[in-house]
């Protein structure tokens, strides 16, 4: 199934279509999933920092054979994203709190 992206009205709670006019470009599109690809790898790499430990402790193989790509994978995106100039608010995806309250993440001194 081809899909005409001229035609392809831009459909995403990330972006609102007044960004794009009334379509989507071929070449909006690509910079759009780029930058996508450039956030979720970044959010990963910050669910790894966070779960990393509990992982390799429970599964050594496991943590060992995904490591790397969590790290490597965040560097390039990192450097897309400088090149292609992204808001991507990284210091926020590195301080999220992944599953704990707000409350519980300042008592234990970290990001608010």
């Amino acid at each position: 199934m081809a899909i005409d992206m001229e035609l392809m009205p831009l459909k995403s709670a990330a972006r609102d279509a007044s960004d794009f006019g009334d379509r989507v470009t071929p070449e909006q599109m690509a910079r759009y999933e780029v930058e996508s690809l450039c956030s979720h790898m970044m959010w990963l790499r910050s669910w790894w920092a966070n779960y990393g430990q509990a992982i390799t402790a429970a599964l050594p193989e496991a943590a060992r054979t995904g490591h790397d790509h969590f790290i490597e994978g965040v560097l390039f995106a990192r450097s897309v994203n400088k090149t292609a100039g992204f808001n991507l608010g990284e210091d926020y995806m590195r301080n999220y709190s992944w599953g704990r309250s707000t409350q519980t993440v300042r008592i234990i001194g970290g990001a608010a």
